[in-house]
């Protein structure tokens, strides 16, 4: 199952050397933008029982894709803020299991999006397994960590009906240079295969993780490419 999401993840260390490559080269770059966004994983996560063997198995395979016991080595000749992902990554990954993998694949594609659209060699993304999404606490952590922007995710529930998955993802986006929530919605997504960037197999949580993850990140890279314009 997990070899058809594969292609989203390759290796962490590789996609981040690869997008400070592009990024430095600026083919395709409009514009500079380096935004700081720090993205938390969900405060509220739960699912059906009936689907419990199959998070079980996704753990596994999420854990022995990230942690197969090779060392991963740092690429030389990165620049501070890729130095700084890179080693963010390792330790995120660590821990990861099919909830904090959402936040991990949601990192990665804005990641791609922004370093293809814009001059984002200064950018800087970091992923961390704290929780809490009070907008005093996503302003405290925006500060601790020097970061504009901070990505939670209040809720992520899966859950079946005759059969039929789905995952309610709730996102909040605290802007910390206006001290506001710029976007905050949920999102309710079943477990269709639609091909392209967001394959998966038809019918299982994958499906559902990728079906979120698209629909929600239409609306936080609107929201990004408005702010890139202020």
């Amino acid at each position: 199952m997990f070899k058809h999401i594969a292609v989203f993840l390759k290796m962490p260390l590789f996609l981040i050397f690869l997008f400070s490559v592009l990024s430095s080269v600026s083919l395709y770059a409009a514009k500079d933008y380096d935004p700081s966004i720090l993205f938390l994983v969900p405060d509220k996560a739960k699912a059906d029982k009936t689907l419990q063997n199959e998070i079980d198995s996704m753990n596994i395979e999420l854990k022995g894709y990230f942690n197969s016991g090779v060392e991963q080595e740092i690429p030389e000749g990165l620049q501070d803020n890729f130095m700084q992902m890179v080693k963010n990554q390792i330790e995120f990954v660590k821990d990861i299991d099919v909830y904090s993998y959402i936040s991990f694949l949601y990192q990665q594609k804005i990641m791609e999006d922004l370093t293809m659209n814009y001059d984002s060699s200064g950018l800087l993304f970091l992923v961390e397994h704290k929780k809490k999404s009070k907008t005093r606490n996503l302003s405290e952590l925006a500060i601790e960590k020097g970061v504009q922007f901070v990505v939670s995710f209040p809720k992520a529930e899966f859950t079946e009906n005759k059969g039929k998955k789905s995952l309610e993802l709730e996102i909040k986006v605290y802007d910390r240079e206006h001290d506001i929530i710029v976007l905050e919605k949920s999102y309710l997504l079943n477990s269709e295969n639609h091909g392209f960037d967001y394959a998966c197999n038809e019918g299982s949580l994958y499906c559902c993780i990728n079906n979120a993850v698209k629909a929600s990140l239409e609306d936080f890279i609107s929201m990004l490419r408005k702010n890139s314009m202020q």
